[in-house]
Formats: structure tokens, C-alpha cells, sequence
């Protein structure tokens, strides 16, 4: 598989650990940044993302012209990917594999909590991008969906999950360098559930059409929704996209 078939799952800051720290700590160290390559110790590779890692990286962004703030998102990612290895390329798909290979919360079946306009999941964890698309539209409050309230619309580039723009709403933390426009790669962290329980928990589904893409796919075909909850033709035919989507692996 090419490097630019590899993609990071969550945005790494200092403090973490596992095998996509690893994985980044092997490309910095081809870098050119006086990074020293991971060594086994006790047979085990250091894979926690420490102060000597932070400072190689800070070195590494102020030398590619990129914000120098100790952190991996994407455009860090980016730079860092050319200098992956196969090693390196084998971790970030097994982490990948290990984090979100899953769908993250969306793919626990324990999370699942029933369909309407959309389907509805409860608790917390990841979700990810579910296919290279574009934000195309972004509330960090006020949106009229309950709990925090919050809600982001992407739409996919091509394949099933491109059919309709898709709507991630109600208790969801979205990332802060995430607005309309921004392109994200398939498995990228979209947002995340909170289980903060102010709303029953997250709700995804197909979102309104352009240039507004206010509402849902219901809301645009049926008029309002009653708050007497019920399963949706649109929950169900997103519910068996999603499902099939899934199923073919991140």
C-alpha cells in the first residue's frame, strides 16, 4: 500500500502512547532533525510520545514553515508521512486497526441506541471520517439539536457514503482546527461522543442538501419531525449504508 494510503486516527500530544507514537517517532527520526531511531529496550520499543520526542517534533514543524506546537495533526502528519518506513507504515495500520478499525464508537455494538431520522448511538469514543470529503458546514453551539448541541456536516467525495451529505450531532466534542472547508481524510477524527447524557447521546445520518445542508434528508422530503420518536426510511437506508460500509474495513 503507498504512504498516502496512511492516515492518523487521532491527534497525538504529549502523554500518549502505542504504536501510532511509535510509528511517528521512526519518521522523525528519518527527518533530519537530530531524532534518534526507537531501540528495543527490555525487548520493547518506547512508544510514549515524551519531552525529547515533543522538541524533535517542534524542530521538525519550524523547519517545514508549520506551527511549531509540539503536537501530530494533519498537516504535521503530512510532512512527516514521506519519511515513513514499512515498519512504520505496518504500526500505523495496526493502530489504526486497533483504535478506530472498528468505527470507533459507531462500530460498538453496545453503543448503538436506535434509529429515526438518523441512527443514534450512546457513550463515549471516536468517530471517524467516513470517507475523504470536506466539512461543509460546522455549529459549536446553538444548533437546535439537543444536549451541547453541536453539530458538523461532511460531505464524501464518491462511493456509497457520498450519496447525501452526513450530519454528526447533538453531545459531540468537534476538534478546534476543524471548520467549513477543511478536507479530511477516511479514518481522520471527525468528533468525538462525550456521554456527557445532556442529550440521550449522538445522532448520524443524511444531512439536507447544499449550499445550506440545514437540516436532514427527513426534514428536506417530509417537512418537520414530531417528537414522537419513530424509524425513518432515511435512518434506516443511512443505518444500511453505514453498516455495509463498515463491513468492508478501515
Amino acid at each position: 500500500m503507498a504512504k498516502d494510503d496512511l492516515h492518523l486516527v487521532r491527534v497525538l500530544r504529549p502523554g500518549d502512547q502505542g504504536k501510532d507514537v511509535l510509528a511517528v517517532k521512526r519518521m522523525l527520526s528519518r527527518a533530519g532533525v537530530g531524532f534518534p531511531a526507537p531501540v528495543r529496550q527490555n525487548g520493547k520499543f518506547n512508544d510514549r510520545f515524551g519531552p525529547n520526542f515533543e522538541a524533535a517534533l517542534k524542530r521538525f514543524q519550524k523547519k517545514n514553515g508549520l506551527v511549531d506546537d509540539g503536537k501530530v495533526a494533519y498537516l504535521t502528519f503530512k510532512a512527516l508521512v514521506r519519511h515513513a518506513d514499512a515498519f512504520g507504515s505496518k504500526l500505523l495500520r495496526d493502530s489504526a486497526s486497533d483504535k478506530i478499525g472498528d468505527w470507533g464508537i459507531i462500530g460498538r455494538r453496545s453503543a448503538f441506541n436506535g434509529l429515526d431520522m438518523g441512527v443514534d448511538f450512546k457513550g463515549t469514543g471516536p468517530i471517524p471520517m467516513f470517507a475523504d470529503g470536506q466539512i461543509v458546514r460546522l455549529v459549536r453551539s446553538g444548533s437546535g439539536w439537543p444536549g451541547e448541541g453541536r453539530l458538523i456536516v461532511v460531505q464524501c467525495d464518491k462511493g456509497p457514503m457520498a450519496r447525501h451529505p452526513i450530519y454528526t450531532a447533538e453531545d459531540i466534542a468537534i476538534p478546534a482546527s476543524h471548520k467549513v472547508g477543511k478536507r479530511l481524510r477516511k479514518g481522520e477524527l471527525l468528533a468525538t461522543a462525550t456521554g456527557s447524557n445532556k442529550a440521550p447521546g449522538i445522532e448520524l445520518g443524511w444531512a439536507g442538501r447544499g449550499p445550506a445542508f440545514f437540516g436532514t434528508l427527513f426534514h428536506e422530503k417530509h417537512g418537520d419531525y414530531s417528537m414522537n420518536p419513530r424509524v425513518t426510511a432515511e435512518g434506516s437506508d443511512f443505518w444500511k449504508t453505514l453498516s455495509a460500509w463498515m463491513a468492508k474495513g478501515m
